[in-house]
């Protein structure tokens, strides 16, 4: 099986992403993937250096976003929409990095940006115009992830499995369903994907369940999924130094 990175943060993901995309490029080379995508928050900023790096060791770089999304008209600066689901955009092609560009661009427009640069699903629709982006989502955070859940916060704070299978919604695989194929519709049918993630089962019981519950979605839907890493760093040893650098004030 192949493995390639595809969800990944440098540290052009402001408080998030600790790494440089020639950290990234070194270890990217040593563990010998043929290619690797970069996904900050909000931002393509890294994207020359970040190319650069993978050409130097001949990984194919994979440029994209991973984009906050309103959850309604980006237009509405009210307290109540200030709460933010995330969403991996990745350039298919050069028509897709043009796409990419517009939508980071318009995300950061004055009448949409509050506190951070968003965007919605109509502008998103709005700027793939020529269906050259290709999306997944389903990881905590996600509108796929909180749409199972009658209280997704109380669900992601859960201690167990147990108590937050309590949370799910009567009709969760309706509504995940639902919700997976309007994505899909957005992006065409071959360029959206369900992530499943399962790099914080440990620590986090709940993305477990997420998972089950988004692989029945796929199986229901016909929708392909992904298995994704969410990479903040490039070596297990560099996890505290992340941790500090994330809750520095």
């Amino acid at each position: 099986m192949t493995w390639i990175p595809l969800h990944l943060h440098t540290h052009y993901s402001l408080l998030d992403g600790l790494s440089k995309p020639s950290q990234v490029a070194d270890r990217c080379a040593e563990l010998g993937y043929g290619a690797c995508a970069m996904t900050d928050h909000g931002t393509i900023s890294g994207a020359v250096s970040f190319v650069r790096a993978m050409r130097e060791k001949k990984i194919k770089p994979i440029l994209g976003c991973e984009f906050y999304l309103s959850h309604h008209a980006a237009t509405t600066k009210e307290k109540t929409n200030r709460t933010l689901s995330h969403l991996v955009v990745l350039a298919k092609n050069k028509k897709g990095w043009d796409s990419l560009v517009t939508l980071v661009s318009r995300s950061n427009e004055n009448d949409v940006f509050y506190f951070k640069p968003r965007i919605d699903l109509d502008i998103l629709e709005q700027g793939n115009p020529d269906k050259n982006l290709i999306s997944f989502s389903g990881h905590l955070g996600s509108d796929l992830a909180n749409v199972l859940f009658t209280d997704w916060k109380k669900a992601y704070n859960s201690s167990t499995v147990e108590e937050a299978q309590k949370l799910l919604k009567h009709n969760w695989l309706e509504q995940a369903s639902n919700l997976a194929e309007k994505y899909q519709h957005i992006f065409h049918k071959g360029n959206f994907f369900i992530e499943i993630q399962l790099i914080d089962q440990d620590n986090s019981p709940v993305s477990k369940l997420v998972a089950e519950c988004l692989r029945l979605v796929s199986e229901r839907s016909g929708i392909p999924s992904v298995a994704t890493s969410d990479s903040h760093y490039p070596r297990r040893e560099d996890a505290a130094d992340q941790r500090y650098y994330y809750v520095l004030p």
